[in-house]
């Protein structure tokens, strides 16, 4: 056998389990000849299949997938978004290959996460969704199980009414009497923040809400 050889303390195999993968020495435990080429194919056979593993490791393939969307231009709070939720996915249900994840498995996680949040829930479903179908695409795996998932169909939400660039100009006039209350709203609108993040602002500068 290629790779199997004696030494004073017994018989050991030397192989590369996988093509690129490092060249690995194991001893065999046996003196006997016949006994170290049956171990030596049980340990081979091991360590090939614990190598393509790691080689298609969920960590591996979330790092491919958003590689590229990133690539074909995706914005960097989307892939930041995807990132959270498919790393939380396989860590909250322990997968460690996306070989490893079943329909039962995403349903449990579905409805853990529709527990707090039906909307968010389904939200989440559709960008592992999304993950599991470019994997599916490049031969990856051979089907989408997320297709399977019993979702339910949830009223859409009410769009949320924001201010338009006139209004916004108005609120800005309006406040000039109170400086702390101008600078929260000026940063708010020009930065983005949401009521949970101006709220901060306003304490720091001793504003509250009926000022």
């Amino acid at each position: 056998m290629k790779g199997l050889y004696k030494r004073r303390q017994g018989w050991w195999i030397r192989f590369t389990p996988i093509p690129g993968a490092a060249q690995i020495r194991v001893a065999l435990g046996t003196m006997k000849e016949t006994e170290a080429i049956v171990r030596a194919e049980q340990v081979m056979n091991q360590a090939a299949t614990t190598a393509r593993e790691a080689l298609d490791s969920c960590e591996i393939e979330i790092a491919a997938y958003l590689n590229e969307k990133q690539e074909e231009g995706l914005s960097a709070s989307t892939l930041t978004s995807r990132r959270y939720v498919l790393k939380s996915f396989v860590s909250k249900m322990k997968i460690t290959s996306p070989r490893n994840i079943t329909r039962q498995c995403l349903q449990n996680w579905f409805d853990q996460n529709r527990k707090s949040n039906p909307h968010t829930a389904v939200a989440y479903m559709h960008l592992v969704h999304f993950w599991l179908k470019w994997m599916v695409e490049r031969g990856k795996l051979t089907r989408d199980v997320s297709k399977e998932v019993k979702m339910p169909k949830l009223p859409m939400r009410r769009r949320r009414n924001f201010l338009l660039p006139a209004q916004a100009q108005k609120l800005l006039e309006a406040s000039e009497s109170n400086p702390s209350l101008k600078f929260a709203l000026y940063c708010g609108l020009h930065a983005g923040l949401r009521k949970l993040e101006i709220d901060p602002i306003c304490s720091d500068l001793q504003f509250t809400r009926e000022s």
